[in-house]
């Protein structure tokens, strides 16, 4: 507390001084639980910094408001402290530990009571009041963490009996009416393919919480996006959703919609987009899955795509006769990775020289090397309209046949 001469004589005076010590009480605590339980301190960064620290100024708040009042908080006030607990389950941190961290507070929060507080009185009616919120903060725990761990049949389950019915073609009238969830008219079905989060790379911290908070993170933006009413099967690298849909939302919305979803979660979000009526979920959707296929292999990494973006590609990977005549084109690539990949990119890239060296990280006039050695092994002038779509559907086919986006292997020269 800052220095002063002024005794801490009333509730008010002690609820007031440790009010300004807020920040840095909470910063102290948020130590203290990282120091002494493993579990905090294997949580990603950015929970410890967002969630972590949020509720404990929020605990500090409601003390300094019980000091004040002599009043204990009610179930309202603790709601914060019952959600949180909730997430926490969640992430399977034990019981356990969310209880000791709210232990570890208190006697940090004593501590910095004791040391400025010489009225009897007063140190008796601090402890008292500490001592009610820790079993008021410790009940609201037990039933946000209670409520997270038992199975219910709530909203969340009735929505995954209804995705199930719609996927699976069975009639999912029944499902509806039983769970008591309507079916939209029409659909957007959504397949999504999510990279690595940073954390997800870090070893120190706990892996299982990372992904946790990443795939509820994409489940609550799709539920965002569709004002609650989305039926959706995620985990932390993705997974299916079903976005009721109406005329007055054009796919451009959806687009931009779906990429706001990919700044939420933090990492790199691939996603096809194919809408449906109802009894056509699993035909879309299987086309949907084939769409995301074909546009990582033909390299996209990130973005929203629909069978308009990628109708080439995506005709040219189905099965023909003519894939075997296509891939014969490049089997002079075959034995020169470099140049196979660097074909590859140029083409990917929209034929840009300059976008294709950056992908690549290297110089445009190295791009421009490989390439004029593409043109001497295959005969193919990627300077020339015909040659380009003929290069096009050569590599889309040989993407379709071997299924990847690298370049083939092995290979005898790196050049």
């Amino acid at each position: 507390m800052p220095a002063t001469n002024t005794p801490i004589t009333t509730q008010q005076q002690l609820a007031d001084r440790l009010a300004q010590r807020t920040q840095l009480l909470t910063v102290e605590a948020v130590q203290a639980l990282c120091a002494r339980i493993p579990a905090y301190r294997a949580l990603p960064d950015e929970a410890v910094r967002g969630e972590v620290t949020a509720i404990i100024r929020r605990n500090l708040e409601l003390i300094w408001l019980s000091l004040r009042t002599g009043r204990e908080s009610d179930a309202d006030a603790l709601a914060d402290l019952t959600a949180s607990a909730a997430r926490r389950a969640d992430e399977h941190i034990p019981l356990s530990d969310i209880l000791l961290a709210y232990h570890i507070g208190a006697e940090h929060l004593w501590v910095a009571i004791s040391t400025h507080v010489e009225d009897i009185d007063l140190l008796a009616y601090a402890a008292g009041t500490l001592q009610a919120h820790l079993r008021a903060a410790t009940a609201a725990v037990l039933a946000g963490y209670g409520a997270e761990q038992a199975p219910t049949y709530d909203d969340l389950v009735a929505k995954q009996a209804l995705l199930t019915a719609l996927i699976s073609g069975t009639d999912p009238n029944s499902t509806a009416a039983q769970v008591g969830l309507p079916i939209a008219s029409s659909y957007w079905v959504v397949v999504m393919s999510i990279a690595r989060h940073p954390d997800e790379n870090l070893p120190e911290v706990d892996q299982d919480v990372v992904r946790c908070r990443k795939a509820r993170r994409l489940q609550r933006e799709l539920n965002r996006l569709a004002l609650g009413r989305a039926l959706c099967d995620v985990m932390a690298d993705g997974g299916i959703s079903l976005i009721p849909s109406s005329p007055d939302i054009p796919v451009d919305r959806v687009r931009e919609q779906l990429l706001a979803i990919e700044r939420a979660v933090g990492a790199p979000l691939l996603a096809a987009l194919a809408p449906s009526t109802p009894t056509d979920v699993p035909t879309t959707l299987a086309q949907a899955r084939e769409l995301l296929a074909v546009a990582r292999n033909h390299g996209r990494q990130c973005g929203v795509v629909t069978l308009e973006d990628i109708a080439v590609e995506f005709q040219l990977s189905r099965p023909s006769a003519a894939h075997t005549v296509l891939v014969e084109i490049l089997r002079p690539l075959f034995d020169h990775e470099r140049t196979m990949e660097t074909f590859a990119a140029y083409l990917d890239c929209g034929c840009d020289r300059s976008v294709a060296a950056q992908q690549l990280n290297v110089h445009t006039n190295t791009v421009g090397y490989r390439l004029r050695k593409a043109t001497m092994l295959t005969g193919l002038d990627l300077t020339n309209p015909r040659d380009i779509v003929r290069a096009t559907a050569a590599l889309a086919a040989y993407r379709a046949v071997t299924g990847q986006s690298e370049v083939p292997h092995p290979f005898a020269s790196r050049l």
